[in-house]
């Protein structure tokens, strides 16, 4: 009997209840702008369809972030993995499954891009004021519409975006296995740079544009850059926006090799491969955090070995200059590989360190000697921690062992 109750009240609550009252337009703008905040950009611009109330709300809202991989299926990343699982593949016999695949995710990513492409043009078509302030582009490498770059301008000229990110995902139907970054099909990201607003840009394999007259330009991020790119383009930047303070440094790229000249602000620098020039102390005054990974082929029995052994030797060149220069850093990262101990040539920490404290050496081969470390925590008096216990291990046993 009480679930029959329980039943009978819930059927007069639903009978009595007005389906046609619209509660959710009795909310104040700002509730209404914050649930707009909390779904996507797609989603927010489309709400504008529902009354001539909402059509007014997505022109308010403080970020745009607008992504094709949000308009692709489930399917198209299930297929997308089965493509790069059959591109790894070395069977000849999988090739004609591998053409079909890249017919198939091909489609979906036009489709994707094509539909992208509407969104924006609506968007642009609208002709309402905004004012945002950033907005986050994600596009396919291979698309040369002309509307996304229009966007881009639109935003940093009228809309007054101060914070701007272009990500362009390496995808598509390429034959070789690093496709081209993307270019802007017109080549520049504003119209009247010298009156944008535009502090902070970020650009995921995208060639640079032209930066001349970013006056409020402070923040600059690049990467995803092919390992081909001069450091020409680097130390453009730099040269365009002089007001820029640089307070932390990345550099990838097996063949660059960057001169750091005069970077006062410099806190962190982080080198994966690329060598960094160090010229004096002046340089990078306030250098307090340094990680460098490098590796060095086999250097015996081995028919690169005499390239690998120059590629050593100029490692231990610039090592050594380096570390003459970086007498601020406190905590220093290293990461040094390869199938041959390549670091004891010539001692590259024979200069004195006396503001290192922290120390990590990440993943020493097994078949290394531990002395090198050593010669760090020699020439660092003030050494507070070594974060790796595995060595840390070795290094005391060492010491015992020479104690006894």
């Amino acid at each position: 009997m009480v679930g029959k109750d329980v039943i009978r009240r819930r059927r007069q609550r639903a009978a009595s209840y007005n389906w046609d009252e619209d509660r959710l337009s009795d909310l104040t703008d700002d509730l209404l702008l914050d649930i707009l905040r909390r779904v996507d950009t797609r989603t927010a611009l489309g709400a504008a369809a529902l009354s001539s109330r909402w059509a007014s709300l997505p022109r308010e809202l403080p970020a745009l972030d607008l992504k094709v991989t949000d308009m692709l299926p489930p399917r198209y990343h299930r297929l997308h993995l089965l493509r790069h699982n059959a591109r790894e593949s070395k069977i000849s016999s999988t090739l004609p499954d591998r053409w079909r695949l890249d017919d198939i995710t091909g489609r979906y990513e036009r489709h994707a891009m094509r539909a992208m492409v509407r969104s924006v043009k609506g968007l642009l078509a609208s002709g309402a004021h905004r004012r945002v302030e950033r907005l986050s582009l994600e596009v396919f490498a291979y698309d040369t519409s002309a509307c996304i770059n229009r966007l881009v301008v639109d935003a940093v000229d009228s809309w007054g975006v101060r914070d701007l990110e272009v990500v362009a995902t390496p995808t598509g139907p390429f034959v070789f296995p690093d496709p081209p970054p993307y270019s802007f099909p017109y080549g520049l990201i504003s119209r009247n740079p010298d009156e944008s607003r535009l502090r902070s840009l970020k650009l995921a394999n995208c060639l640079l544009p032209p930066l001349q007259g970013f006056t409020a330009l402070t923040t600059i991020v690049l990467r995803d850059l092919p390992d081909t790119t001069p450091a020409a383009t680097y130390e453009g930047v730099v040269a365009a926006c002089p007001q820029l303070q640089i307070r932390e440094l990345l550099l990838d790229g097996r063949f660059m090799v960057v001169e750091l000249r005069s970077l006062p602000k410099l806190e962190s620098l982080t080198s994966l491969r690329a060598g960094v020039v160090l010229r004096s102390v002046a340089t990078a005054p306030c250098l307090a955090r340094v990680s460098l990974a490098f590796s060095v082929g086999r250097l015996e029995g081995d028919s690169f070995a005499a390239t690998h052994r120059r590629h050593r030797d100029s490692l231990i060149r610039m090592l050594v200059e380096f570390f003459q220069a970086a007498l601020s850093v406190k905590d220093l990262v290293l990461r040094f590989t390869g199938p041959d101990m390549w670091i004891a040539p010539k001692n590259p920490f024979s200069a004195t360190m006396p503001n290192l404290r922290r120390l990590l050496v990440a993943d020493v081969p097994s078949s290394w000697d531990v002395s090198w470390p050593r010669l760090l925590i020699v020439a660092a008096p003030l050494l507070e921690s070594l974060a790796d216990r595995k060595l840390l291990s070795a290094i005391t046993g060492r010491y015992e062992r020479h104690a006894m």
